[in-house]
């Protein structure tokens, strides 16, 4: 449960699941919950902006009608605009949701904060070695010029991370200095 590891108010937090265990899921239904009871948007960010683009346009499959009928949300109060967003009703006016960016487009968001975001969450952040060689740069700087510029102004924005260790490298905590192997179940707090 993604709400009892950032109950402990850390700023940057890792979570490592399988597969089909609600890591996604669980975040869809968070951004609903925050939105409709906080009045709060989040930005969604996957490793690449196709990776991204495919998530933004799954908007209205099987989970989002799970989550709808599940909860009791009104379907027609939910759409997708601009390509990477999805927006709520509220009231009379569409509110911010869901932002999807690719952390390859970590130049793009810059500078693009939103003062309804307040919170980011890197889904599949875990690569395949493969992909992690593609990828240009540097993973974790650019995660975090992207969450410095779109905290900016804001008090607070944390930050969850999720992957399935099985898929391959963790590129974020060692960066950090952090290189504890992770055990199931359990929850641990750096000072980095």
């Amino acid at each position: 449960d993604a709400n009892d590891v950032l109950s402990h108010n850390c700023m940057l937090n890792v979570v490592f699941g399988k597969r089909e265990i609600g890591k996604s899921y669980g975040m869809m239904r968070r951004a609903c919950a925050r939105r409709v009871r906080n009045h709060e948007g989040m930005v969604w960010v996957r490793p690449t902006a196709e990776a991204a683009q495919t998530l933004a346009s799954s908007f209205g499959n099987d989970k989002w009608q799970k989550l709808w009928t599940t909860y009791g949300y009104e379907k027609d109060r939910f759409k997708r605009v601009s390509g990477n967003r999805i927006v709520y009703k509220d009231g009379n006016e569409w509110r911010p949701l869901i932002r999807y960016w690719g952390l390859s487009e970590w130049e793009d968001a810059r500078d693009n904060d939103d003062p309804s975001e307040a919170f980011l969450y890197l889904d599949e952040f875990v690569m395949a070695p493969e992909s992690l060689r593609r990828y240009c740069g540097q993973p974790a700087k650019h995660l975090l010029d992207m969450w410095v510029s779109l905290r900016r102004g804001k008090p607070k924005m944390p930050v969850l991370l999720a992957g399935n260790p099985e898929k391959g490298v963790d590129w974020f905590l060692p960066f950090l200095g952090v290189e504890d192997r992770q055990t199931p179940e359990r929850v641990r707090i750096y000072n980095v």
